[in-house]
């Protein structure tokens, strides 16, 4: 399997020269320089600000006990916390830094420096150690959606091809559109070749004209796996839209990847993210928020087996008394959910007042408002359940 160190094992190197620390005095013998200033980065700034704000959940509760212990023993599981929350090939997009409120307040906008500054510091000492091997795409310069359905003539359909990173007749498909500081992507897809596919963490990365290349700065794949036997159906890549801010359609793409390989055979078949793979987790709150919603504006398309629209996003059994059948209907759903960034998610991006595209549009903002706001309430239900 080729794994890219700027995403996963340069963390691994940033630690594993640090031996068994627990917190006490380092032995600078055994240190780079850029270690020492990675770890002196760490003790002043970093740990403090995490410690302050952070510690309360996430030193103990299970499942994102990610800052356990004290000192370098907590920069050492920070670390190698998996998926990753730290990332050293995008410093500003990792996900301790990006992930907004939550069950918790969001990270205070004065530390936030203290601890980027650390994780720079990490990335420059891990790449100190052994040259960084960065898994990326080819460019690809966006051709724009600008109306029809995708395949057409004004809609084409852009294609990233994964030959070079050994996987033959491979690709990642969407389809792009503008809006005034963004670029949409939608139907975000896997394809896989005829040795199948597996990829983690796929970081979107555009690179302006003349300065330094900007990742999506949410990092919002940070936690995707794919793996697609040969012959599988393509499989969109966490519901297969989002809104990169702060890209442009004049600016090339290309995607960096934790790892890539063929097919791999010991896992039980595709999946996305963990979440997203293990399926509907709260179906109380999908029935409280969501389904009553969905069944008056979503479900005369796509709950009938007869429209086109079920099979881009299955809904039937929406309206079934059987738990089991509308746990059903609710996967397929939360596959078209962003939980990172959920007022992005495609199923309010598709039928918005401003997406020509979708056949069902609300009249205005007010009207996709009061549809949104209960059924976030059950995707964060989602995100935040164990």
């Amino acid at each position: 399997m080729l794994r890219g160190l700027g995403l996963g094992l340069l963390s691994t190197l940033a630690f594993g020269c640090v031996g068994e620390i627990v917190g006490g005095p380092v032995n600078t013998e055994e240190q780079t320089p850029e270690q020492l200033v990675a770890i002196k980065a760490w003790t002043d700034n970093a740990e403090p600000a995490l410690r302050n704000a952070c510690v309360s959940c996430h030193a103990s509760q299970l499942n994102i006990n990610f800052l356990p212990g004290e000192g370098l023993a907590m920069r050492e599981a920070l670390l190698a916390w998996a998926p990753a929350v730290v990332n050293l090939d995008a410093p500003s997009s990792s996900r301790i830094l990006t992930k907004g409120p939550h069950s918790g307040p969001a990270f205070a906008s004065d530390k936030i420096p203290l601890v980027l500054d650390w994780i720079q510091k990490e990335k420059i000492a891990a790449g100190s150690l052994e040259e960084e091997i960065i898994l990326e795409s080819p460019a690809v310069r966006p051709q724009l959606c600008t109306g029809g359905v995708p395949g057409d003539l004004t809609c084409p359909i852009n294609t990233i091809p994964l030959d070079s990173m050994g996987l033959v007749g491979a690709t990642i498909t969407f389809v792009a559109q503008p809006t005034e500081s963004a670029l949409y992507l939608q139907r975000i897809t896997l394809n896989p070749g005829p040795s199948g596919a597996y990829i983690e963490h796929p970081l979107f990365v555009t690179f302006p004209t003349g300065v330094e290349p900007k990742p999506d700065t949410l990092d919002r794949y940070f936690n995707v796996k794919l793996n697609l036997a040969a012959g599988a159906a393509p499989a969109m890549i966490q519901g297969g839209a989002a809104v990169f801010v702060g890209f442009s359609a004049l600016d090339d793409i290309r995607i960096h990847f934790k790892a890539v390989d063929v097919f791999q055979a010991e896992d039980t078949g595709p999946g996305t993210d963990p979440g997203a793979a293990a399926g509907c987790k709260v179906l109380e709150s999908f029935k409280a928020n969501a389904r009553g919603l969905l069944q008056t504006s979503c479900a005369s398309c796509h709950a009938n087996p007869a429209n086109v629209a079920s099979s881009a996003v299955s809904m039937i059994g929406l309206d079934s008394p059987d738990d089991l059948v509308l746990k059903q209907a609710c996967d397929q759903i939360l596959l078209r959910t962003n939980r990172q960034d959920i007022p992005n998610s495609s199923i309010f991006l598709a039928p918005a007042p401003t997406n020509a595209n979708h056949p069902f549009r609300f009249a205005d903002a007010g009207q996709l408002e009061a549809f949104r706001t209960p059924v976030s309430l059950w995707i964060t239900d989602e995100r935040d359940a164990p």
